[in-house]
């Protein structure tokens, strides 16, 4: 019974936070064109509302072009779809295991430079 309830909150949040990014989108497209530029998303990201909205969201936006950066596609645009799919993969991405999972990589690597150093230490210049 509780895994079902779980499970229905989960598809509950993940419908509220399409409704919202879509309304965001809306908001800020102001040129109607479909799509978000640089300028229209820090022009949104000035609103004292918004980024207090944006922060209840667990939006970072003490540099709103770092987040609009992380949102792009390299388009230098953002259409809705992008930005309600690339806040929901950051949300996923910030998440207690993934974190978790962030740490083994990084030990993993620091792993195995530290066999390499161990190998190879004639690379190995001390300053």
């Amino acid at each position: 019974m509780d895994d079902a309830i779980m499970v229905r909150q989960t598809a509950r949040k993940e419908r509220a936070h399409v409704t919202k990014m879509r309304r965001l989108f809306v908001t800020a497209d102001t040129d109607r064109d479909g799509r978000l530029d640089r300028g229209e998303w820090l022009a949104l990201c000035e609103d004292p509302w918004v980024k207090a909205w944006l922060k209840a969201q667990d939006f970072d936006l003490r540099d709103p072009g770092i987040l609009f950066a992380a949102l792009d596609d390299g388009s230098g645009t953002l259409t809705a779809q992008e930005l309600v799919e690339g806040t929901s993969r950051m949300k996923s991405e910030a998440s207690p295991m993934a974190m978790v999972r962030l740490v083994h990589e990084v030990n993993a690597r620091v792993k195995v430079i530290e066999s390499r150093l161990r190998e190879n230490p004639e690379h190995n210049h001390h300053t």
